[in-house]
């Protein structure tokens, strides 16, 4: 089981592993971000912005505070799992591993952690701040989250990446709701990601869709 990223809900304390370093105020949109690589700090604040103006043109507010934590080892709730970011609900704080720590990793499909694919991996991150925080006091369902944070993520990306993504990735995207279920993410999340981005961009999907999932009228349930 591969995974890259995830939201964690429940209530959870643990002590970080490592220093998450010097506190950077990101000038444009006001996130709070803790590195030690200057580089880690301004690559968050660009992941920020990206996943703002997205998320926003999809009629989601996102006015909520956003803190990122770069870490060298992922917090004791999600030890033993080979994730490289996570979002905690009880924290309201996102949580990934540094550039350093991703550089040398494949993920499935035989995909690289360049400068560029770990700023994605921090605006899928994001994504779940930022959808968790318009879902109410209730969230939704693990399938409807990822399914936002990876059309988020690929969205943003730069064009040439996420076609040589895509590429790696075959698929031509989800054909009906019932396909978009967390098994399949469970098993392989690029390809999920993948499939749902590509569900995404078919005609009578795209915001309203979005729409739809944050209303909990579609992928209520794991």
């Amino acid at each position: 089981m591969s995974y890259i990223s995830c939201a964690i809900v429940a209530l959870a304390t643990w002590a970080l592993a490592g220093d998450a370093g010097a506190q950077l105020r990101c000038p444009d949109t006001g996130a709070l971000v803790h590195a030690s690589d200057a580089a880690d700090a301004r690559a968050a604040c660009g992941a920020v912005a990206d996943a703002q103006a997205f998320l926003a043109a999809q009629g989601l507010d996102t006015s909520h505070p956003i803190e990122i934590r770069f870490v060298e080892v992922m917090p004791e709730i999600v030890a033993g799992l080979p994730v490289l970011g996570c979002y905690v609900r009880s924290e309201q704080v996102v949580y990934a591993l540094s550039f350093e720590q991703c550089r040398t990793r494949r993920l499935p499909h035989n995909i690289g952690v360049d400068r560029n694919f770990h700023r994605s991996l921090v605006v899928h991150e994001v994504a779940h701040r930022i959808v968790t925080a318009n879902a109410g006091r209730e969230p939704l369902s693990a399938v409807a989250q990822e399914y936002f944070a990876y059309v988020t993520m690929f969205a943003t990306m730069p064009a040439a990446q996420r076609e040589k993504v895509l590429a790696k990735i075959p698929g031509s995207g989800f054909d009906a709701t019932a396909e978009v279920n967390f098994s399949i993410y469970l098993l392989d999340p690029m390809f999920f990601g993948a499939q749902a981005y590509r569900h995404f961009l078919k005609p009578d999907n795209g915001r309203v869709f979005l729409r739809r999932v944050l209303d909990r009228q579609v992928l209520i349930e794991d």
